[in-house]
Order: C-alpha cells, then sequence, then structure tokens
C-alpha cells in the first residue's frame, strides 16, 4: 500500500500573489524521490481555513506537510492550529527559547516578546532545529495523530533557506522511519520534444499508447516552449510504452532526460569540442543567459552579441546598412548576416542570431508582432536561418524565440540538418 500524502502551503501572500509559491515543487520532487506520490497540494491564506484543510488532511491521507506560518507574528497561526486541532497545550521550551535568542544575537538583533512564541510547543512535539533562521519545525507522530489516518504531520517554516535544510537534515530520516515497509520506487520516464505542439505530440502519440494497464501519460508545456511526455506507471507499463514511444519519437525528441534544451546543447558541444556564439537582437541576452545558467558553459561560449539597435548591428557584425533599410532588421538577410558576422568575430565554430518584434507594438503588414528570424551558421556547413511566429507577451516571446534558435543548433549537433 502506497504513502498517501497532502502538502498545504499557507500564507496569504501566496494566495495574493506577492510571493511565489516553490515549495510545491520542491517537495513534490523530494518526495517521488522516496516512492511518495503527493494526493493533493494546497495553497491556504492565513485564517480559519488552515484548520479546515489540516483536519481534513489528517482524516484522509498518511502524511499531511504543511509549510509557513511558525513565525512571530499575528498571522503566524500554524503552530496554534496544529496545536488546538490536535487538544495539544503549547509549553515553553527554555532551550528553544535561548537558541533562539543566540541567533539573533549573532546577527546584532534582540528577542523580543513576540518572538518568544515560536518557542511555544505543542506538549509532545518533537523539536525540528533550525540553523539557519529562529522558527523551529514541528513533527507530530505516533500517539499523538491517534485516530486519524495520518501517521505524520510536520510543520516547516516559510523561508526556503530555511525549509530546504530541515526537510533535508530532519524530515526525511523521520519518514524513512515511519513508512520504511511502505515506500516504493516510482517509475517515471520522460520524453523531452522541442518544434512540436501539445496537440500535434498527443496526436502522434496517444494511439500507441492507449490500453497500457496501469500507465499513467501526462504531456506538460514548459514555459520556454519545450514539451514533455510523462509516463508514470508500472515498471512494466513504463518500459512498455517508452519502447513504444522511441521508434516515433521524431527528430523533435532530443532528451529522455532532462527537459533543458539548453542543458543538451552544452553537453553535445562539450563532447564535440565545439564552441558557440550568439547574436541577439530582440531576445537582448536571454539565450545566452539560458547557456550560461549551464555548469561548463565557459567550455563552449567565449563571447555573445546583444545588437539591439541597428547601428550595433553594423558596427559589431557588419550588417549590410541598404539591407537593413530596405528589407528591414526582421528579415531573413540579416538574421543570416548577424549569424555570419557572430561566426568571423567570436571565431566560434557555431553562430546563431535572433531579429523579431516582441511586440506588442512596432509590426506590420509583412512582419506582423510575434516574427522571429533564427539563423545558424558553422564553420564548413551552409547558413540555415528560420522563421517563426510567437504571439505572446514578450517574455514568452523571448523564452519561445531562445528555444527556437537552441533547437535549431541541437539539430545540426545531432546530425539533423
Amino acid at each position: 500500500m502506497t504513502v498517501s500524502c497532502d502538502i498545504l502551503n499557507t500564507g496569504s501572500e501566496l494566495v495574493l500573489g506577492r510571493t511565489l509559491n516553490r515549495h510545491g515543487a520542491w517537495l513534490g520532487q523530494q518526495l517521488a524521490e522516496l516512492g511518495i506520490l503527493v494526493r493533493r497540494q494546497l495553497t491556504l491564506p492565513d485564517g480559519g481555513i488552515i484548520r479546515e484543510e489540516m483536519e481534513r488532511s489528517l482524516a484522509a491521507c498518511d502524511l499531511v506537510v504543511v509549510t509557513g506560518g511558525l513565525g512571530p507574528t499575528l498571522d503566524d497561526l500554524t503552530r496554534e492550529v496544529a496545536a488546538e486541532l490536535l487538544g495539544l497545550p503549547l509549553e515553553s521550551d527554555p532551550a528553544t527559547e535561548q537558541r533562539i535568542a543566540a541567533y539573533l544575537k549573532s546577527r546584532g538583533r534582540c528577542l523580543h516578546e513576540r518572538q518568544r512564541r515560536q518557542a511555544m510547543v505543542p506538549a509532545g512535539a518533537t523539536l525540528l532545529p533550525n540553523d539557519h533562521g529562529t522558527a523551529p519545525g514541528l513533527w507530530f507522530g505516533g500517539a499523538l495523530l491517534a485516530g486519524r489516518q495520518a501517521s505524520g504531520l510536520v510543520l516547516l517554516p516559510g523561508p526556503p533557506r530555511e525549509l530546504h535544510p530541515m526537510f533535508s537534515d530532519e524530515v526525511l530520516p523521520r519518514i524513512r522511519s515511519t513508512f520504511r515497509s511502505r515506500l516504493h520506487p516510482i517509475h517515471l520516464h520522460v520524453f523531452c520534444f522541442a518544434g512540436i505542439g501539445e496537440g500535434d505530440l498527443a496526436a502522434r502519440l496517444d494511439p500507441l499508447l492507449a490500453g497500457i494497464d496501469g500507465l499513467e501519460v501526462g504531456y506538460c508545456a514548459h514555459a520556454s516552449g519545450v514539451m514533455e511526455l510523462r509516463l508514470l506507471g508500472t515498471a512494466t507499463a513504463v518500459a512498455s510504452a517508452a519502447a513504444r514511444v522511441r521508434p516515433v519519437a521524431g527528430p523533435e525528441c532530443f532528451s529522455e532526460a532532462t527537459p533543458s534544451l539548453e542543458q543538451h546543447v552544452v553537453t553535445r558541444l562539450a563532447e564535440k569540442q565545439r564552441t558557440v556564439t550568439v547574436a541577439e537582437s530582440c531576445t537582448g541576452g536571454a539565450v545566452l543567459s539560458r547557456i550560461t545558467d549551464i555548469p561548463g558553459a565557459s567550455a563552449v561560449l567565449g563571447r555573445g552579441f546583444v545588437v539591439y539597435a541597428n547601428t550595433a548591428k553594423t558596427d559589431l557584425l557588419s550588417v549590410n546598412l541598404n539591407d537593413l533599410q530596405n528589407l528591414g532588421a526582421v528579415s531573413e538577410a540579416v538574421a543570416r548576416q548577424m549569424a555570419e558576422g557572430a561566426l568571423r568575430s567570436a571565431g566560434a565554430d557555431h553562430a546563431l542570431a535572433l531579429t523579431g518584434v516582441a511586440g506588442p507594438d512596432g509590426g506590420s503588414e509583412q512582419t506582423p508582432v510575434g516574427t522571429v528570424w533564427v539563423a545558424l551558421a558553422s564553420t564548413g556547413a551552409p547558413t540555415v536561418a528560420e522563421r517563426h511566429r510567437f504571439v505572446c507577451d514578450r517574455p514568452t516571446f523571448k523564452a519561445y524565440a531562445g528555444t527556437a534558435a537552441l533547437n535549431l543548433l541541437r539539430r545540426r549537433l545531432d546530425g539533423l540538418g
């Protein structure tokens, strides 16, 4: 029998969108590696709804993870809610109060009365030390949860710098101990694609995957425009599905591991001992940023060019001024010249170029908003260029355009054109 888990992320700042909730993805990954699939995740505002959902989760699943609400202010209610719900009195813990005071003193601050709340511990709960902040975590198990479905309840502080090490060092060992006989590997296999939409991919693969018992199929369109096929289920079902996908995955499939196209490109360049440069107009350095996000990028990237203005294109890349004036900056000829100029100037093996209209203004009938030309110049190979159109907001346009450029290089590195 598998372990069921709910994650409750608390804080009105999350519901209001003032703070981006990243806990769900991180905790989901950590739990999946243990063999626990999260049943549901909720983001809750401060207030009475925390008690309602905590009670519902404790009655319905084996493990409940709650984040946030352990601080010193009036809106930090999680500790008190858990104590009231489980019928446990709050007791001051002198050792915790001393630790909080020492932590604050080391940073030139004093312990205020309100911060003493963080040293109040529900009777019987296990304190989880916090070496990166003042709020300790709390673990409830055994008799404290008697009469409920849950065998474990954990309360964690909200800041990631405190939550991550506490979960890794204190919570994971307790989960392993509590659910040892019920933790089984999760069988997951992913295929990653670039240059194909979700509908087209599903039309290609769904007929092959229908009817495989014990298989869950999922598609995920990442913000960069990369598509991910997720195969989840029994070992036999996942292996059978993957064997059916491989022969028809097509040239759009670039990985069976990571959805990072830039990781794939950097790895392939390093394997071939080749270098790349990028000349960017409409993306303003976004592609270079994606490449340099990858460890080891310094071995394949020496320099790049952000040539937003036409004068930059002519001065740095020797783009023909007449072509800029007559054909426009967003044109095949200019994209090709940008790539070839960058290749010469950087002395690289490959050069990408991007020029487009991100919008919302600046388009024309011939070159509507969302148009982007991407070009690739390589030593010993013909220069190629592609026209794409992405009608979306500026950040999404830049991400999709960057993926189109990286995919153009990926196909050449993989011997696909």
